[in-house]
């Protein structure tokens, strides 16, 4: 499976990461609405720093071109250079990798009643259909709601970020999920499962 990431550095008061409606159609854009590629995306606030990181991930023949973005976006941007990487991956089963992952922790219940979950149930009951398994959590952190207004009214997402080890069950499954992302709201910078080297203590 070939990804794309690509990495926007925005200035900490910039009006465009406060919303994440605004953020969601300005990143969007770029791809265009309907697009097959899918665009997932998670903000990442670097506390050292006076800069907010979103990290971009998207399918696809070619790589994206952000220039209209730099070009409408440029008084919010740290950078006006946006980095973009092409990776390969095929965990195979069995494979081990530390993971990031920002989960909407909503479970649908009958009709249409929701409820949020501890991050760690969620996580665990994601782990048949994602095609992996939770070995450790090493962060669970609780976000503040995303909230966003649409047409219908006000729509509210409890968020959590989650980090730690997982194992490769299904190879099918688990591509699925590094390329459609995990639970839901993935639109507005949720869903986005990332891997790195397993730590080895």
């Amino acid at each position: 499976m070939k990804l794309f990431f690509s990495k926007i550095e925005l200035h900490m008061f910039s009006p465009l990461w406060a919303s994440q409606k605004k953020l969601h159609n300005a990143i969007w854009s770029v791809f265009g609405s309907g697009s097959a590629s899918r665009p997932m995306y998670r903000v990442e606030i670097i506390p050292e720093s006076e800069a907010i990181v979103v990290i971009v991930q998207s399918k696809g023949q070619t790589a994206p071109s952000w220039r209209g973005f730099v070009e409408q976006n440029d008084e919010h941007l740290i950078s006006k250079v946006i980095i973009t990487k092409e990776i390969t991956l095929a965990p195979p089963v069995g494979a081990m990798f530390y993971f990031r992952l920002l989960g909407n922790t909503i479970s649908r219940l009958e009709g249409n009643h929701e409820i949020s979950i501890p991050p760690e149930e969620w996580i665990h009951s994601r782990e048949s259909n994602g095609g992996f398994e939770i070995l450790e959590l090493t962060k669970v952190e609780k976000r503040p709601r995303i909230e966003v207004v649409k047409k219908s009214g006000l729509i509210t997402y409890n968020n959590a970020l989650l980090e730690g080890h997982l194992r490769v069950t299904n190879q099918e499954k688990f591509e699925a999920s590094l390329g459609g992302g995990v639970g839901r709201g993935k639109v507005y910078g949720m869903g986005m499962l990332s891997l790195f080297p397993a730590k080895v203590e």
